[in-house]
């Protein structure tokens, strides 16, 4: 199922039901046997599986598994599969800091389930429709509309659980901190942007959490998100909307990078966009930023500036103010963006690219710790670049010198192109490049964090079925694993492109080949089946119980 998933195979719903039909019947024997040779100790383990094996078939029937009834979930809880319960922007959020590692705002999700029993209590599908066959103008019906939801009454079970939310929230900080609510409907931000129609309410006060989620879900039914669905607009299973209630980040610097140029898809680079203070006022217009154009490959380099030199508040995350002089002799310049800063942002937004397989609109900001927030993470629609034609781009590679050929196991399939990086499990993550290819003597399961920012990963030793494929087919990183000697073959420093699948590595890199594989991994990844696939594994592949000596190792708490 896992090289399923890493698009090793074409598959449809019937290898999805046989697959579980086959694993369930094979685990239910392993807990005969078990229990068989140890006296029934392990009998519990039965209900555990029970309950796995519903959340499966309710996956495979298109629900949404054990989360339906939630009213909130912690963003601790997300994943990006989970946006059917608490819509595409918190599940996104979940991904980026539950599996990226990325640093996101804290908060919780008010669910879909949430937003429903709100609206139905309130019975106000049916009354909303009515006010819109009654009133001729639009902005008069927005009036009315918006009138009933402040009259809206927040049901008791919502109630209950933002305020148990809100306490499990505030137990970690230092302080009474206010809070941003923020949309998260459906399909926003993936098959239907909705940029900027939507509504997002800053600085709340926790006492008024509930006066705001209502301004966001009223905000469902404004002029322009009405005429932008269309002939959908009222239908009540189009757009339902979750809401995000999130920590306010102190933002010292904010701003947006686009992991390819909207304009000028075809260059190596990415623009990024940097205001002081909060990015409200850049992502409504309001101001002119600093710009860059940086490199796509490390160190990242700024390729082109245009500085509006504004006014400076406090010192950089550099710890300079403009013109001071800094170490080096040289003065810092009047950036709001450091060099620093920026290669910060190309490592997550290039990192964030490969796990979401296309290109991104990446919303960031500096907290008061110095520390990247990423505020939200979306596709960045382009226009098909006529110039990259699959073939070509691959003859042209044929044409380049092979380094070497049949050698080694393929862990996950795929084609990359980067710089040779020798690593090995003692290494700091925290120093391997971002879309540098990874070589390592062993597959040694200590370098998970860098198979998350590799290219590819390509060892001497190691094979499908150990710990570190499993990762790199969960993050989908092009592995070649077992050559025998790619350490010495490969030298440090070295340009070259992985053809995974044909197990060829060649000297050099071509233009375009990232392109290739980025426009076929976007449509294949938000595919249905493969969606459904990823949920799945979410319930079969992680491991959860891996300390026999921990008091927690126990039938119940088996979660997979």
């Amino acid at each position: 199922m896992e090289e399923t998933l890493g698009g090793g195979y074409l598959f449809d719903q019937a290898f999805l039901s046989a697959s579980i039909a086959e694993l369930s019947e094979i685990i239910r024997e392993i807990i005969h046997n078990l229990n068989s040779i140890s006296n029934h100790i392990y009998i519990d383990l039965y209900d555990s599986f029970e309950s796995i094996r519903n959340n499966l078939e309710d996956i495979m029937a298109g629900g949404s598994g054990p989360y339906r009834d939630q009213i909130v979930m912690p963003y601790t809880c997300l994943d990006r599969d989970l946006d059917q319960i608490v819509g595409s922007k918190n599940a996104n959020l979940g991904e980026i800091s539950n599996h990226l590692g990325l640093k996101t705002p804290k908060g919780f999700a008010l669910t879909i389930a949430a937003y429903r029993l709100f609206m139905d209590e309130n019975d106000l599908f049916r009354r909303i429709e009515r006010v819109i066959e009654d009133e001729r103008r639009s902005e008069r019906a927005w009036e009315v509309i918006r009138g009933l939801f402040k009259k809206a009454v927040v049901p008791k079970a919502i109630k209950l659980a933002v305020e148990e939310g809100l306490e499990r929230l505030y137990a970690g900080l230092d302080r009474k901190a206010l809070l941003a609510v923020r949309s998260s409907a459906i399909g926003e931000d993936r098959e239907r942007t909705f940029a900027g129609q939507f509504k997002t309410v800053l600085n709340v006060h926790p006492d008024d959490v509930f006066n705001a989620c209502k301004d966001v879900m009223a905000a469902r039914f404004s002029p322009q998100v009405l005429e932008y669905l269309g002939d959908e607009a009222l239908d009540e299973e189009k757009a339902p909307v979750a809401v995000g209630i999130q920590v306010m980040v102190a933002a010292r610097i904010s701003g947006i990078v686009y992991t390819r140029d909207p304009s000028r898809p075809f260059i190596d680079a990415m623009p990024v966009s940097a205001v002081n203070g909060l990015g409200e006022r850049l992502v409504s217009g309001e101001v002119d930023p600093d710009w860059h154009l940086i490199s796509r490959t490390h160190p990242f380099q700024p390729l082109e500036s245009r500085i509006m030199g504004g006014p400076v508040f406090d010192v950089h995350p550099d710890g300079y103010l403009p013109l001071s002089v800094m170490p080096s002799g040289l003065r810092r310049g009047s950036s709001v963006a450091s060099g620093g800063l920026l290669k910060m942002i190309a490592e997550a937004a290039l990192t964030l690219e490969k796990a979401f397989g296309a290109p991104q609109d990446i919303e960031w900001a500096v907290d008061d710790s110095n520390s990247l927030v990423i505020l939200q993470s979306r596709p960045l629609h382009l226009k098909a670049v006529s110039s990259v034609q699959p073939a070509d781009v691959m003859a042209r590679l044929r044409r380049l010198p092979v380094l070497m050929e049949g050698k080694g196991q393929v862990a996950q399939i795929g084609i990359a192109a980067g710089r040779v990086v020798h690593v090995s499990p003692d290494d700091d993550p925290a120093s391997f490049p971002v879309g540098a290819i990874a070589v390592c003597k062993s597959a040694s399961p200590r370098l998970s964090p860098i198979i998350r920012k590799a290219s590819a990963i390509v060892t001497d030793v190691g094979s499908p079925t150990g710990h570190l494929a499993t990762i790199a087919r969960e993050y989908r990183t092009p592995a070649l694993l077992g050559t025998g000697d790619a350490t010495i073959v490969l030298k440090e420093g070295m340009d070259v492109t992985v053809d995974v699948e044909d197990r060829r590595i060649y000297a050099g890199m071509v233009q375009g080949i990232v392109d290739v594989r980025a426009a076929t991994e976007e449509v294949f990844l938000e595919s249905g089946e493969a969606c459904t696939l990823r949920r799945l594994l979410r319930w079969i592949a992680p491991l959860n119980l891996v300390d026999p000596l921990s008091p927690d190792f126990t039938p119940e708490n088996c979660k997979t």
